[in-house]
């Protein structure tokens, strides 16, 4: 009998087992995303800054104002500046009048049957407007003989059909509401063709401002993304590996939301996760078994991401690849070959190696060095994987950002300040003309920063911040 119960146990544990490792379901595990875009017309050497222009008639500056115009023009990743002199380059929009081709009042009738069966007729009146009005956008390199010379590095139109501005190649047409009668329509028309046209132009300002706006930051800005990231979760309580793999996905998940604009992600904050799930891959080998292959598949696609969003083109694209090579779901790996792609290319057409940094990273006032990711003047001096050098020689500094303050500042180190007037302090000092404090968020500091109103914030063992006066 004692036999026949030990039987029984170990063939029940033997299920049990195989059922463990035959089935793993998967599940897609979305986490947000934040980066620069690099420009698809990278200029050599960078430009910081720009000036914004806008030209036109009276008549439409007395319609929208041109300083409105201006304030809503925008570069995404560059600095607008307000002194001409001061610019890299203009940003400028040509708008021309709107100029009417044709006003008619229009007519059409119905036709249809009353309860008697009578054909009644009925008839519509509208008034249509036939009119031009272009806008085109030009970034123009500025040159030494007048404000709004230069040479032209980008032209184009922003409202549609191409043309010459003033021509009627780019026409468009207005129509009002319809009206019982054409007096109805004529009296609409008299009354509110002044205002129709006002919002005409002023509707349309704003759409070419939009257009130009999007379109020049693409092709010469830094735009800010985001975007909503799959990492794959395993989904299989039964399954031995399920609990830590779930783990380590939502502590990667966690990780990558860490990171900014300003701040990318490091290898040593997600190399527990890296080693993880490479044993997973490690371990599961089996080449027709369905769990190992789904286990694999997961641990594959979230190196490529850890990968991938380190701006590792090399590393990334072994496990696209790789993935490729496992044989399930062949569609994801092959948007993850895209995406690496896409981005080695951006790399290429630029030479900037990142996707997170201010724009000063790649631009200073002075030249010390040679030998920074992206440096066609030679000013930022050496970047080193730990760190950057700043480009007054200052010396390294533990691998955080140093910051170029334009509007005479000097550099801001993550463990030593200077203010505005260049004045050196540690970092316990508190200066009312300091700039943004950036710290680490994995620590490495004194535990303060200093915010843009002089108050210092901080922070406890654990690195949380608090606010609060010193």
């Amino acid at each position: 009998m004692k036999k026949i119960v030990i039987l029984f146990i170990l063939l029940s544990g033997f299920s049990l087992l195989s059922a463990q490792t035959k089935k793993v379901d998967l599940d897609s595990f979305s986490c947000t995303i934040k980066y620069r875009g690099l420009p698809e017309r990278p200029l050599n050497p960078v430009v910081a800054n720009y000036f914004c222009l806008f030209k036109c008639s009276d008549g439409i500056q007395n319609e929208i104002g041109t300083t409105r115009v201006m304030d809503a023009m925008e570069i995404e990743g560059l600095e607008k500046v307000y002194n001409p002199a001061d610019a890299d380059i203009y940003y400028q929009i040509d708008m021309s009048d709107l100029h009417i081709i044709s006003e008619r009042t229009l007519e059409r009738k119905s036709e249809h049957k009353d309860k008697d069966g009578s054909v009644v007729v009925d008839y519509y009146y509208w008034v249509e407007m036939e009119y031009s009005l272009n806008a085109v956008g030009s970034i123009i390199k500025p040159n030494d003989n007048a404000t709004n010379g230069g040479d032209i590095l980008f032209r184009e139109d922003l409202l549609g059909v191409e043309g010459n501005l003033g021509t009627t190649e780019n026409t468009k047409v207005y129509r009002s509401n319809e009206f019982r009668n054409s007096k109805e329509a004529d009296n609409f028309w008299r009354r509110n063709k002044n205002i129709t046209i006002h919002k005409i132009v002023v509707d349309y300002a704003a759409l070419a401002i939009t257009n130009a706006n999007s379109r020049i930051s693409k092709q010469f800005g830094f735009p800010a993304i985001k975007i909503d990231f799959n990492l794959i979760i395993t989904n299989e309580n039964k399954h031995l590996e399920n609990e830590d793999f779930r783990t380590a996905t939502q502590t990667l998940k966690a990780t990558l939301e860490r990171m900014t604009l300003y701040q990318g992600l490091r290898l040593e904050w997600v190399s527990r996760e890296v080693e993880y799930f490479i044993s997973v891959v490690d371990r599961y080998k089996e080449p027709k078994q369905k769990a190992d292959i789904h286990l694999r598949h997961a641990a594959l696609h979230n190196l490529f991401a850890i990968y991938y969003f380190l701006d590792d083109v090399e590393n990334a694209a072994k496990y696209a690849s790789l993935l490729m090579e496992n044989g399930y779901q062949t569609s994801k790996a092959n948007a993850d070959l895209q995406l690496i792609t896409a981005m080695d290319n951006d790399f290429r057409r630029t030479g900037i190696k990142t996707r997170h940094f201010l724009i000063y990273d790649f631009y200073t006032m002075e030249g010390h060095g040679n030998n920074s990711r992206y440096d066609p003047r030679g000013t930022i001096g050496t970047y080193l994987n730990n760190g950057y050098y700043d480009g007054y020689g200052q010396g390294r500094h533990d691998g955080y950002r140093v910051r170029y303050l334009k509007n005479h500042g000097g550099y801001i180190p993550s463990d030593n300040r200077y203010n505005r007037n260049h004045h050196f302090c540690d970092g316990n000092c508190n200066h009312d003309h300091g700039y943004n404090g950036v710290y680490d968020e994995h620590g490495g500091h004194d535990g303060h920063s200093i915010d843009i109103h002089g108050d210092v914030k901080h922070s406890d063992s654990t690195n949380k911040i608090q606010t609060g006066n010193k």
